[in-house]
């Protein structure tokens, strides 16, 4: 329970303030000094729906990865139908579901969960799923996938990376008028 209680905080990830100057999609060579203490590191993957970013000073038995996919819609779908519905394809595949968060809508429009998952040999994954409302209208998913160790280590380092992503723009991918929508691959192979 501990475990949960640390992610539902972690998934507050991203503050209103963050989305207040939505910075046009312009891929940096390398990040600019200021961004330096916020990526410190974090290994930045840019995917078609927008970047992970993961953690690379970890131990190869952990996993802390964060995904970041900005402006999304949910179609014609009342959100809570359209966010289980993310849920269930960004955490398929990370094992058998031991502990399962309840989905939360909070009274500033954002949505979340929490799930633990238990792998092969009792190992445990963590997952901390939240959405929130860009200006325009349009959805930032997080996905943040997690081993209990590096969760506890890193929630915060996250948090900082996660709001640096989305303020300078960084997480917001390339425009493609005809992308549909398409969970990323979340995990390293193999586990």
């Amino acid at each position: 329970m501990k475990t949960i209680a640390l992610l539902s905080v972690a998934v507050a990830l991203v503050p209103a303030s963050a989305f207040a100057q939505p910075a046009p999609f312009t891929p940096p060579a390398a990040p600019p000094p200021s961004a330096r203490s916020a990526l410190d590191g974090w290994r930045i993957e840019p995917q078609r729906e927008g970047i992970i970013l993961n953690r690379s000073d970890l131990d190869p038995r952990e996993i802390f990865l964060v995904a970041l996919e900005p402006d999304l819609d949910t179609g014609r779908q009342p959100l809570h139908a359209w966010f289980a519905a993310a849920v269930t394809a960004h955490t398929e595949g990370l094992g058998t579901v031991v502990e399962h968060g309840a989905i939360q809508e909070r009274a500033d429009g954002s949505i979340m969960t929490v799930r633990v998952f238990e792998r092969d040999q009792g190992r445990r994954l963590n997952a901390a799923v939240g959405a929130a409302h860009q200006p325009d209208g349009k959805l930032l998913l997080v996905t943040m996938i997690c081993t209990t160790d590096s969760c506890l280590r890193h929630a915060a380092a996250a948090q900082q990376a996660i709001t640096y992503a989305v303020a300078s723009g960084l997480a917001r991918p390339a425009p493609d008028p005809a992308r549909s929508y398409a969970a990323p691959a979340l995990l390293p192979s193999p586990l």
